[in-house]
């Protein structure tokens, strides 16, 4: 067996095991494909889903909205997904550091 036929095995046999997240409305978006990731760590997608669905409610997906709300805030939201207090703290730590270092743009 080649490596591109094994390739392919493994690749089907991963979709067949793991729910490949629909990242369509998102894509063009680097800043939300990256919050989306880190919510997804050790988290079943539905639940990665509505956590990003809760700060989508919230008014809070951008840079600046993030690195300017209250933790406790991005905990509530992020709730549903485990870990939440952790992976508000990276959230809001990763969106200060797009201010400042790349003036809140991934563009």
């Amino acid at each position: 067996m080649d490596e591109k036929t094994r390739a392919r095995l493994i690749l089907k046999a991963l979709e067949s095991r793991f729910e490949v997240p629909d990242l369509s409305e998102i894509a063009d978006d680097p800043f939300k494909v990256l919050v989306r990731t880190i919510i997804s760590q050790s988290t079943a997608e539905i639940n990665t889903r509505r956590a990003y669905e809760n700060l989508s409610r919230k008014m809070l997906l951008t840079p600046k909205s993030l690195a300017e709300a209250d933790v406790k805030e991005i905990e509530d939201a992020l709730f549903v997904a485990g870990l939440y207090r952790n992976k508000s703290r990276v959230i809001k730590k990763v969106s200060q550091m797009i201010i400042q270092e790349f003036n809140g743009s991934l563009d």
